[in-house]
């Protein structure tokens, strides 16, 4: 592409993902002080670029530092042993898309807003950000919402760059664990700089939909954490005044209602009836 690229790569071993973005961020703003500007970008260890992902975003981006770049992915499976690629999202060259819009689809995920990854940061618009270590689930989605928060809007294109490896049994696919409620905090954290902003709704919205799906994985879990389901409860009646919840399907909402009123040991024996029945219909597919 005619680009020559002065890239260093920073590598975190034997760290949770945090640290070594945390890392990264740092040693990138002494380069940007040495260099004048610079953008920064973050690789999972089990996942890989295409060969000219670097290239491809550089360009994307134009030498601008108001703006984020962010490209398209492939999911990649192990399916009896071979890596299988998909890539489920239609083509879309390259095209500029204001802040407040990107922010407003975070309940659609339409700018894969929840990852770090796919993305090229302009080190002007991330240097004060940081990743809160005490926060396991939504980290990434936190650092996303305040950056592009901090920018003029995204360069965005759905051609895939990254490749995102899928493990069974991984944090997130293993699951429930109390640290999911560390969720929660990020979307509140989200909420406390949006208070008077059209984004508002649109975050109360996730965060009901995030609490009730943590509450639905408590309810099933076999070492039911009767704390962590009162908590979950208590966090979701106190936005339930608000009355601005974006809930697109009735059975959510009567879902919702159930789980939120039943006694805990009756809520969770319903839960388990939805699951068993779901799984009785996909089988007859």
């Amino acid at each position: 592409m005619g680009y020559h690229l002065r890239l260093a790569g920073v590598r975190q071993q034997d760290q949770s993902f945090p640290p070594g973005k945390l890392r990264g961020i740092s040693e990138q703003k002494c380069r940007a002080k040495t260099f004048g500007g610079g953008y920064i970008l973050f690789l999972d260890g089990d996942d890989w670029l295409e060969q000219d992902a670097v290239a491809y975003l550089v360009k994307m981006i134009g030498g601008r530092e108001d703006v984020i770049a962010v490209c398209g992915h492939y999911n990649v499976r192990s399916e009896k042993g071979i890596l299988r690629r998909h890539h489920q999202k239609a083509q879309q060259a390259p095209g500029f898309v204001p802040a407040e819009q990107v922010l407003q689809s975070l309940l659609e995920g339409s700018y894969s807003l929840t990852s770090a990854c796919y993305k090229l940061y302009p080190v002007h618009i991330i240097r004060e950000l940081r990743f809160d270590p005490d926060i396991y689930n939504m980290e990434d989605g936190f650092f996303c919402f305040q950056a592009v928060g901090q920018s003029e809007g995204i360069i965005y294109s759905t051609e895939p760059k990254w490749n995102i490896l899928f493990r069974e049994g991984s944090f997130t696919r293993s699951g429930y664990n109390a640290k999911y409620l560390t969720a929660i905090t990020a979307i509140e954290r989200m909420m406390d700089h949006n208070k008077t902003s059209t984004v508002w709704p649109i975050l109360v919205s996730a965060f009901f939909l995030r609490a009730l799906q943590l509450l639905n994985d408590a309810l099933l879990d076999p070492d039911k954490n009767i704390e962590d389901i009162l908590f979950l409860r208590e966090k979701i009646a106190s936005y339930a005044d608000s009355g601005v919840f974006y809930v697109k399907k009735f059975t959510t909402l009567l879902n919702a209602i159930l789980i939120l009123r039943l006694p805990v040991s009756i809520a969770a024996g319903y839960r388990k009836a939805v699951v068993a029945i779901r799984n009785t219909r996909r089988r007859k597919r």
